[in-house]
């Protein structure tokens, strides 16, 4: 199967590299573009860059991913599916209509809880117990699928969050869904 992966920090490594490691073709890996950081403002890649470059990938880091020729390159990728993961921007509906097989996101919480940036730093801050990572796909006309609050073909994973975790640790958990 043709993928494309959008995702850009460590939390969506472990899901790069799952795919990559499946067997499938992963054509294109779409993340943020680098950010200078500390005193010298030097330009550093996001995690699924840098571990896209170090399997080979194609890497593309679009400032906005809404541009008409970042569709354009997407539909020379061709992808069956598209997998997202903590990508950081809002994918417009043309590409998500794009795949035969539609989209699937990754979410690093149980939703409809902690929806948006920062779901595991306010589950610990909210003093939850417990948190997941949930992945849903979005609906394709094509596709038939039964009702889901949360999108079609829901699946999670379920995990404590103990009291040694904080937002750093438990974010910095690579999953694979």
């Amino acid at each position: 199967m043709r993928i494309v992966f959008m995702g850009t920090p460590d939390f969506a490594v472990g899901t790069l590299e799952a795919l990559a490691a499946s067997g499938h073709q992963v054509e294109g890996v779409f993340t943020q573009p680098d950010k200078p950081v500390g005193r010298k403002q030097e330009l550093r890649p996001t995690a699924v860059k840098a571990a896209a470059e170090k399997l080979g990938l194609p890497v593309y880091q679009p400032a906005r991913i809404r541009n008409p020729e970042n569709l354009e390159i997407l539909k020379k990728l061709n992808p069956e599916v598209i997998v997202v993961v903590a990508y950081g921007q809002l994918i417009p509906q043309s590409i998500l209509e794009l795949p035969e097989y539609g989209c699937l996101n990754v979410h690093a919480s149980l939703l409809p809880a902690y929806r948006g940036a920062a779901p595991i730093q306010w589950a610990v801050l909210n003093g939850e117990k417990t948190s997941g990572v949930m992945g849903g796909a979005e609906r394709r006309k094509d596709i038939r699928c039964d009702d889901h609050a949360d999108g079609c073909g829901t699946g999670h994973r379920r995990y404590a969050l103990s009291d040694g975790n904080h937002p750093g640790s438990a974010g910095n958990r690579r999953v694979s869904v």
